[in-house]
Parts: structure tokens; sequence; C-alpha cells
């Protein structure tokens, strides 16, 4: 008997079993698929930040004055430079100040929000946090001193604003002339002051610095330094040999110096990956969970139905390992046909779930790589959970004896014990509505393993349904609030 035989033979197993075989290879394509998919979007949106970062060369130092003090631009860049201007490649000086902000869009009503104003030197490309343009045009030498800025993304996305247009600073009307995306603010979920403030409720704008020494009224200040560091120097070691160093050059100024991995928005950026992958990994191990289960209750069916079979084979003196062929080629053959399926879903649900996260974290730069390494281990997981589940029923079977293996279900050792329990109790109605009682009383584990399968497949479709509701409900809510 060759492989070519025991091929055939159990074909015709599946065949016999086609809508238990499909449910079961569904529901393994559903967890490699949850497994590989959301794993390739948590390495995509990590890919994708650092290749934003690395564009737009994000600083890797940052030096901010406290409150709304301000140093003269000299005396601030003097200091860093002598502290640590063998460690740095490239610095860009800054004025940031904070006034409200109402922007209009046709026939609607004025939209107020809480506005942050950055304002760098235009006259030449920034080496320092670069903008990526969005929509419209970039900022010139020519727009030096004018009350010209480019918009932040976040902010016209969310409102539905035009790529260009009107929006009032304080008291002033500005004209922007585009959308724009910056490294430190590719997060705008955090804190202004005292007050929680979202892509809805905060609106940042980049322009040149001498209109915002116009706005302000600080001429020649600066009150926000960023640094790129040279390869090799740790940023997080700079930040405290540069903040000590400053409290005694500047012993003046309130000041906090900081590293880009410690800088709260980039934290949660990275970090709201690595909790959403921990709750990706739990759904798509409850759901292979259950495939798990449903496999080991198909299979122990499987191997009652061949019970008879395997007596004879065990009588006619075939070697156990040989007999156990049958049915773990059976278990194998489903578990590859659920997991072919789940490398095409495993994409699809990779691409769906990147759409909807391109919407709300929209980056200058996308990468999408194919995860080999992440889909083999998902294939892996996928077959070894329900062909360990399988190997249990069939383990159990060959090493029986083969005389009890030949007997009926009703004569065997320690089978159906609680069919003496059931002929003393007396069930209400007729018997045709007691047989489904006493059918799941006979065989409690059957049961007990075909109700434990569905509610692991079950659980994480109805936990992220309701995590999803939940975590909209909220959204909306604070949306209502901050507008008010």
């Amino acid at each position: 008997m060759g492989f070519v035989f025991w091929l055939r033979w159990s074909w015709r197993d599946l065949r016999r079993r086609a809508p238990q075989v499909l449910a079961i290879a569904a529901i393994l394509g559903l967890g490699s698929a949850f497994y590989s998919g959301l794993g390739s979007t948590s390495a995509w949106r990590r890919q994708s930040l650092d290749a934003s970062f690395a564009l737009l060369r994000a600083h890797d130092v940052r030096v901010s004055l406290l409150g709304d003090t301000n140093a003269p631009r000299a005396l601030l860049q003097d200091a860093i430079v002598a502290a640590v201007g063998s460690q740095m490649t490239d610095l860009q000086a800054r004025l940031i100040v904070r006034a409200p902000v109402t922007a209009r869009e046709a026939s609607s009503e004025p939209i107020a929000a809480a506005g942050e104003v950055v304002g760098t030197d235009v006259s030449s490309p920034s080496a320092v946090d670069r903008w990526s343009i969005v929509a419209g045009r970039a900022l010139g030498p020519g727009d030096a001193g004018r009350p010209v800025v480019l918009l932040d993304s976040h902010f016209a996305r969310e409102h539905g604003l035009a790529d260009s247009g009107t929006i009032r600073v304080g008291t002033t009307d500005v004209r922007y002339v585009g959308l724009a995306l910056a490294p430190e603010y590719l997060n705008l979920n955090t804190t202004i002051g005292e007050a929680i403030q979202g892509q809805a409720t905060r609106a940042v704008l980049y322009t040149s610095i001498e209109w915002v020494r116009q706005l302000s009224g600080a001429e020649d200040r600066v009150n926000d330094v960023a640094i790129r560091v040279r390869p090799g120097v740790d940023p997080s070691r700079l930040a405290g040999s540069l903040q000590a160093a400053l409290a005694e050059r500047v012993p003046g100024l309130a000041l906090t110096v900081t590293s880009r991995a410690d800088d709260v928005s980039t934290q949660a950026l990275y970090d709201e990956i690595d909790s959403e992958q921990r709750v990706f990994d739990v759904f798509a191990l409850l759901v292979l969970g259950g495939a798990g289960f449903a496999a080991f209750n198909l299979t122990k069916r499987v191997v009652e139905a061949q019970r008879r079979d395997i007596g004879i084979a065990m009588s006619l003196g075939l070697p156990r390992a040989r007999i156990a062929i049958r049915t773990m080629l059976f278990a194998l053959e489903i578990t590859i046909t659920g997991v072919a399926a789940g490398v095409g879903a495993g994409l699809g649900i990779a691409a769906w779930v990147l759409s909807v996260i391109r919407d709300r974290v929209p980056l200058p730069v996308w990468q999408t790589p194919f995860q080999p390494g992440l889909f083999a281990r998902a294939a892996l997981l996928a077959m070894t959970v329900p062909l360990v589940a399988s190997a249990l029923p069939v383990w159990q079977a060959v090493r029986c004896k083969p005389v009890d293996a030949l007997l009926p279900p009703h004569l065997r050792p320690g089978s159906h014990r609680s069919s003496g329990l059931m002929r003393r109790i007396r069930l209400p109605g007729t018997v045709l509505l007691q047989a489904p009682i006493r059918r799941i009383l006979r065989a409690p584990m059957r049961a007990t393993l075909t109700v434990v399968a569905i509610a692991f497949v079950m659980a994480p479709l109805l936990a992220a349904m309701g995590a999803a509701n939940s975590a909209t409900a909220s959204i909306e809510a604070g949306d209502r609030i901050s507008q008010r």
C-alpha cells in the first residue's frame, strides 16, 4: 500500500464529510488570516513610521522652553553648539506660539480650534523636521514674513476643508496655500496646556519664523530647537548631557530637553501598534483554538466510524503507525486546505485594515512588503493546533485491544457510562422530545466539544464588535463634548 492508496482513501473520507471539512478549513483559514493579516498591518505601520521619520528628517533631540518664555536665537543656538556641537549634524531653531484658530467652510458654521503656529526658516529646505506636502504648494523664500501658512492635514481632513483657503489666527485672517504633515505632529491626539485635544479640535499651522515674530511680537527670539545627531550617538544620553550643560550655560532659562523616543506623541504611535497587536493575537489564537476543538471533535467522530476497520487492521497484524496514517492524513488535508485559504484571506484582511488605518493615521510614506516569516508562523500554528488535536483520538483508538475495537459501542469497556443513569431518570414529554436530550447525555464529551468550539470562534467576533462599538461611542461622545 503506497502513498497514492492512502491519499485516495483519505480523499474518500473527505468527500463523505465535505460540509464539516469545509467548515473546519474555513475556521482554520480565518484564524491564520487574522494572525497573518493583522500582524502584517502592525509590521507595515512600524516600517512606515520609521520610513516617514527618516524621509522627513525627524529630530533626534528637542530643546523646548517652558511656558511662554523665549530666548535670543543666537544665545540659545550658541549654547547648544558649544555643549554638543561635535555630536550633532543639523540644528533648526523655531518659534512656536499658541493662538485660537477659526476655520470656515462654505455654507457652514465656524470651526473653532486650539491653534499652534510653528515658525521656521523658509529661505532654504529644512535639514530637520521637514514638511510633507499633501496638497497645494510648499512655502518658499518669497513667503518669508507674509501671512501665508500651511495647514496641518489632520485638521483639514477631519473637517473636510479645501486644499487652500483662508483661516483666522487670533484676529488676523491668513491664507493657507496647502496641506502638510510634520514629523513631530503625526499624532495630534495629545494635550495642549490643560486640555485634551484631537484632530478635530487642534489646528497646527506651519509658516515662516518672520511672520510668527510679527504675530507674537518676539523679535529675533526662539523657543524651540530641533537637533539631529550623528550616527552612533545615543539621543537619550545626549539629551541628558545637554540638559545639564544648558542649565550651566543659560541658567536663567526654564527648558526641557527630550529625545524623540521620549516624546509622548511619538511613543503613543508605537505603543498603539504594540497594544493592538496583542489584541489581534488574542483574537487569532481564540479562533485557532476553536478550530482545534472542531478538528478534534470531527476526528473523534471519524475514528469512531472507522473503529471497526481499525480493529480488523490490528487483528491482521498491521502496525499501529500505518493504521493511523489514514486518519492523520485526513486531518492533514483539512489543515492544508485551511492554511491555503488563510493566505489569501490574510492578504485581504491586511489590505482592508490598512485602508482604515491610513484614513485615521495619515503618513507621508507607506511601506507594505509581503511578510513571509509572519505568514509562515501563521501557517505553522494553524497546522500544528488541529494536527495535535486530531492525534489524540487517533492515538487512543490504535492503542486499544483489537477485540475491544470490534465490539459494538454499547459493549465497549467504559463507554456510555451515563446510559445506566439515564434509564433511571424519567424525563417529561414523549420519546421524540426526549431523544435529543438523551443523545447529548449519552455522548456528553461530543456535545461539550461542539459547544466549546463554537464559543471559541464566536467569542473574538463578539468581543471585536463590542470593542468597536464602545470605542466609536466614546470617540463620538468626546467629539461632542470638545466641540461645545
